[in-house]
């Protein structure tokens, strides 16, 4: 049970690091690794906490750690779009919020209404490329 997830846990931080031959890692950085440590100690839970409960803890960790608000519905969803833009410093949230508030109220509407819905008890959808498709977009 419980120890067999937190060695599975450590396995994942392992492989999360990807050492590149004695190289040191291309994706375990300061920043990856408070975020992937983050998520860690979440998952840590998934035993005895709803996945909700540890969603959220998440992203309410990673919204301390980047300083970011969160408070209002807008601000969740802001964290979550922190989150899947990889931003990592105050300049890179502020873009982000830039862009937030530059959008249409209808536009807020929908965007709150998919990133606030849980996929359990309100629809969702997968957006498994997202992440990757900002950072193109922010490199273009």
């Amino acid at each position: 049970g419980k120890r067999m997830w937190q060695f599975y846990m450590l396995f994942l931080l392992g492989f999360m690091s990807g050492l590149e031959a004695g190289e040191g890692s291309r994706f375990m950085n300061a920043n990856n690794a408070q975020a992937t440590i983050s998520g860690i100690r979440m998952l840590l839970h998934a035993l005895d906490h709803t996945p909700n409960s540890i969603y959220w803890g998440y992203l309410l960790d990673r919204a301390q750690q980047l300083r970011l608000p969160q408070q209002t519905a807008d601000d969740l969803v802001l964290v979550r779009l922190a989150c899947l833009a990889r931003a990592q410093d105050a300049r890179s949230f502020f873009a982000l919020r830039t862009a937030w508030d530059a959008l249409h109220v209808s536009e807020k509407d929908s965007l709150r209404d998919h990133f606030l819905a849980d996929g359990r008890h309100s629809t969702a959808f997968l957006l498994e490329f997202l992440p990757d498709c900002i950072s193109n977009s922010k490199a273009n």
